[in-house]
């Protein structure tokens, strides 16, 4: 071999093994700015030690980096054992080595994400233990997280919260602006109650907060020990009859009061058909006579996996799909975090699963949407505080009233929630539910209501103390600027207030607020209530909410649902059971593959038939009737469904297959 075919061979194999080198290792969990520089070696040499099988076992190397798995019987372990025992002992055999380690290393995980402790098995009532490693990491009655740093030094005269929300925010009157996607108010019902599930600041510490970090229903099942066995039956694994145990979803339209007895009314429902059903000897009731309390328990905390279960798919399958107006198009594509992502390749690294989550200040001004709340809610929390307040207008209360109204009104809820009161409905007093007829037409209402928009000056003035007190606490927690904000999530930053919002009134206003120059003087929490909305995109952009929000939102949805360990690692139908696994799945050939209906068709089962199977009512709650209509008849499957009101001419035991 001649000496310039050599140099070209040791040249193209000195960039195969730097490429190998860079397959096998792992790339640094932090970053590292100190140039490595790798001193020549007699590359030459270690390459003419090699024979076919060793560049054949190279080539196996490569092909497994590439696709993340490898094939039992080409021994690719064993050969590289074998290339590496014949290289010289340089700084070429340490690094391919050193790489090896690595890869046997990170194939599992450090510490162990999943556990089989019976402390892990099933959600705990304040969320804690779900990192196995960091068991308070998320639990209720901790601190806030801080997303993004605040580097930049604020202005010490900041424009009076007050003054922001007359000029910024209010809704002025007859300028409601319905959604520009057709969304009804149950979908922001479901976002009051995420809402409600992640974030409840505490009045004596507002560093703490008060719920967990995880999407586990705590509206309906409590916040801690003391609240869940407060709302549940204590035998069979039962819920007290159409009860829920938060108070605060009680100052809210009645439509969120109903969609926490659709879940009381699924809970009961399925630890009910686990007891029948019994798989696997589980849930022998003979097995725990020495224990009924065990038997309750085992009962109670598997439906409520399975309920979790339901919700989280509600959120992935329903929710999210209709945020990015993936429920407009022929699709069966949704952007579902937990995804196993497969093994480590050179090309891809999945992300982490299951190590907890940490909800923080950033996002619970974020998740702030009252400029949603519809003409019929608006004209309903009127009212409410005008009770709360003792029959005063809000528009003449303080600040302090109105906080010393809501806590009146709270402390004044009894602590069984079977014995509160919700609006004019009574209890069957045998049953303990609520009439199924009421129930229908709340939800019959609510989902024909239209929301409102986002943007600007979209808030009911009804809700100025609240939105005060949000700016003024935003700023008690210290909150990065928008633009500082913008930067951290990888956004580019606002230049000029025109960017912010073109809409020359809102400029002006904005200029007047922070000064000419200070732009990057604008406040978190009043620049993302005022940021210019996204305009609708079928799909893509469904929520139509400022570019911030929106992006923020989504990184929060991963976050959420792949950092919780009961939504992956242990989300298996061993902990649900194989039937509650399936119970709740989604099924792309059923309405599309929402899942919704099965919340709602379960919950009117008995008696009547209000909803047909195939009713776009039960099935895409979420969207006006009248807006669904539009979509399913661009896609040709109009004709699938029913468009009755719920309840109208339907006969004992009526409805349609769905299809």
């Amino acid at each position: 071999m001649s000496r310039t075919h050599k140099t070209k061979l040791g040249s193209k194999l000195s960039n195969l093994k730097s490429f190998l080198k860079k397959a096998l290792d792992t790339p640094p969990s932090t970053p590292n700015t100190n140039l490595q520089i790798t001193p020549n070696t007699n590359l030459l040499g270690d390459i003419l030690t090699l024979n076919l099988k060793d560049y054949h076992t190279l080539l196996t190397l490569l092909n497994a980096s590439l696709t993340g798995t490898t094939n039992d019987d080409e021994l690719l372990l064993e050969n590289l054992i074998q290339l590496l025992s014949k290289l010289p002992a340089d700084l070429e055999r340490n690094q391919l080595t050193d790489a090896l380690l690595t890869k046997l290393w990170t194939s599992l995980n450090h510490p162990p994400v999943l556990s089989v402790g019976n402390a892990f098995r099933y959600r705990s009532a304040d969320g804690s233990g779900n990192n196995i490693n960091y068991p308070l990491l998320g639990a209720a009655n901790t601190p806030y997280a801080r997303t993004c740093p605040a580097k930049r030094i604020q202005p010490l005269n900041l424009p009076d919260p007050s003054d922001i929300f007359d000029s910024l925010m209010a809704r002025q009157d007859k300028s409601f602006k319905p959604h520009p996607q057709g969304f009804s108010s149950m979908f922001f019902y479901l976002a009051t109650i995420i809402i409600h599930d992640l974030f409840q600041t505490s009045s004596e510490d507002s560093t703490i907060n008060l719920t967990s970090s995880y999407a586990d229903l705590s509206p309906l099942y409590g916040r801690n020990q003391e609240e869940q066995l407060a709302v549940r039956l204590g035998r069979d694994g039962l819920l007290k009859q159409d009860c829920f145990s938060s108070r605060r979803i009680l100052e809210f339209p009645p439509g969120c009061a109903v969609f926490l007895i659709l879940f009381n009314r699924f809970h009961n429902y399925v630890v009910g058909e686990l007891a029948r059903i019994n798989e696997g000897d589980r849930f022998t009731e003979r097995g725990f006579m020495d224990d009924e309390k065990r038997y309750d328990e085992e009962l109670f905390q598997t439906g409520r996996l399975i309920v979790c279960g339901l919700y989280g798919n509600i959120i992935l399958n329903d929710y999210v799909k209709t945020i990015l107006a993936l429920n407009r198009v022929e699709s069966e594509w949704n952007l579902d975090p937990r995804r196993d992502g497969g093994r480590e390749t050179f090309l891809s690294r999945p992300a982490p699963w299951g190590v907890g989550n940490q909800i923080s200040v950033e996002f619970n001004l974020i998740y702030r949407w009252h400029g949603t709340i519809s003409l019929r809610d608006e004209e309903w929390t009127e009212k409410r505080f005008k009770e709360m307040l003792g029959g005063k207008e809000v528009g003449e209360a303080t600040i302090g009233e109105v906080l010393k109204g809501i806590g009146k009104f709270e402390m004044g809820l009894d602590d069984d929630p079977l014995k509160r009161r919700f609006g004019d409905l009574k209890r069957d007093p045998v049953s303990k539910r609520f009439d199924d007829g009421k129930l229908v037409e709340i939800l019959r209402e609510s989902i024909e209501d239209p929301a409102g928009g986002f943007g600007s000056r979209t808030v009911p003035k009804v809700l100025k103390s609240v939105e005060v007190l949000g700016i003024m606490q935003a700023r008690k927690w210290g909150v990065a600027g928008l633009n500082e904000f913008r930067l951290f999530m990888g956004l580019n930053r606002h230049e000029r207030f025109e960017d912010i919002n073109p809409d020359e009134e809102v400029v002006r206003e904005l200029k007047r607020l922070y000064g000419e120059d200070g732009v990057d003087d604008v406040e978190l929490y009043p620049g993302l209530m005022v940021e210019k909305t996204k305009e609708a995109m079928n799909p893509g952009s469904g929520l139509c909410v400022g570019y911030t929000v929106s992006r923020a939102i989504l990184s929060d949805a991963v976050a959420l649902i792949r950092g919780d360990r009961l939504f992956t690692g242990d989300y298996t139908p061993g902990h649900l059971t194989n039937w509650g696994f399936n119970e709740v799945g989604s099924n792309k050939n059923v309405s599309r593959g929402h899942v919704m209906y099965k919340l709602i068709l379960n919950a009117f089962s008995g008696g009547s038939s209000w909803f047909e199977e195939n009713s776009v009512y039960a099935h895409f709650p979420f969207v006006l009737p009248e807006e669904n209509k539009k979509i399913f008849e661009g896609l040709g499957i109009a004709e699938r469904y029913s468009w009755r009101r719920p309840g109208e001419g339907l006969q004992e035991k009526g409805g349609k297959v769905i299809v």
